[in-house]
């Protein structure tokens, strides 16, 4: 054997080792490395193999699972499924949206032709206008006329003398008690009647308190400013108003007499209008 003295071995040459033995023995390696490469080599590409046909299998088997589950979901050829992928495509609505849909779908179909069907209906059969309600015809009450009596002054002035007129009748006492008066008003008829209240003398107002049965007769100033006489032709004068409403209206039981709408004492200083006359003194 032989060492060189800087430590490092020549080339082919191992320490303590002859060169044949060295030689074989690296041929033995060699060789077992190479079947040892070999055979792993072999079981490498097996298993490639191996592996490519389990993703195969497992690749057709999920293909045909999401095949099955969107035909089932309601998707299918021409429902916009791909045939080979068993998938929708992009953009697509998902199958529980289809489904939702369908029931509202229906629904407005059926409203659209009710619709159709009561539209065609007010077409063909239209409402009748609304009957005309018939107006009462406006006829104007008429009550008649009634004979009154009026009372005017004799020639003597110590009395009174009774004429009958007819008036139109009224719904309401005042109305006509204010009727009769207007006839009393007019002045007398007959022959040997003569007229009680001053020329131009106008009935203003009449009313009737129903409760106390007392009629009001409101006269224009010309009453008292009318007065040419003394005691008897006052006296004259108030009893042909009053025995009037007393024979005309027994209902009234007194009659107050106002001027201009205000109480007044006197006409011409005898006898007191501060207080209603009562008919029955003046029969």
């Amino acid at each position: 054997m032989k060492r060189k003295s800087d430590g490092l071995f020549g080339q082919g040459e191992q320490p303590g080792v002859p060169a044949g033995e060295g030689a074989g023995a690296g041929a033995g390696v060699g060789a077992g490395a190479g079947a040892g490469a070999g055979a792993g080599a072999g079981r490498n590409a097996a298993a490639a193999v191996g592996a490519e046909q389990g993703m195969h299998d497992r690749s057709a088997d999920a293909g045909q699972g999401m095949h099955k589950g969107a035909t089932d979901g309601g998707f299918g050829e021409g429902m916009g499924v791909d045939p080979g992928s068993g998938q929708p495509p992009p953009g697509a609505p998902p199958p529980h949206a289809a489904r939702r849909r369908w029931p509202w779908l229906l629904t407005l179909v059926v409203l659209l032709g009710v619709a159709a069907v009561v539209v065609g209906r007010v077409r063909l059969h239209p409402p009748a206008p609304p009957a005309e309600t018939p107006q009462p015809e406006q006829v104007e009450e008429s009550l008649g006329t009634r004979s009154v009596t009026v009372f005017f002054g004799n020639p003597d002035a110590d009395g009174v003398v009774g004429e009958m007129r007819a008036v139109q009748a009224q719904s309401h006492r005042d109305e006509e008690a204010a009727e009769v008066i207007g006839e009393l008003l007019k002045g007398p008829q007959a022959q040997g009647a003569v007229r009680t209240i001053p020329d131009g003398t106008r009935l203003r107002n009449a009313f009737y308190d129903e409760e106390k049965r007392i009629l009001y007769l409101d006269f224009s100033h010309e009453l008292v400013a009318g007065q040419i006489g003394g005691t008897a032709m006052e006296i004259m004068m108030l009893t042909s108003i009053v025995r009037t409403i007393a024979v005309d209206f027994p209902e009234v039981i007194a009659v107050k007499i106002l001027v201009d709408g205000l109480e007044v004492e006197t006409l011409a200083g005898h006898v007191d209008l501060t207080r209603p006359l009562r008919t029955k003194e003046w029969l």
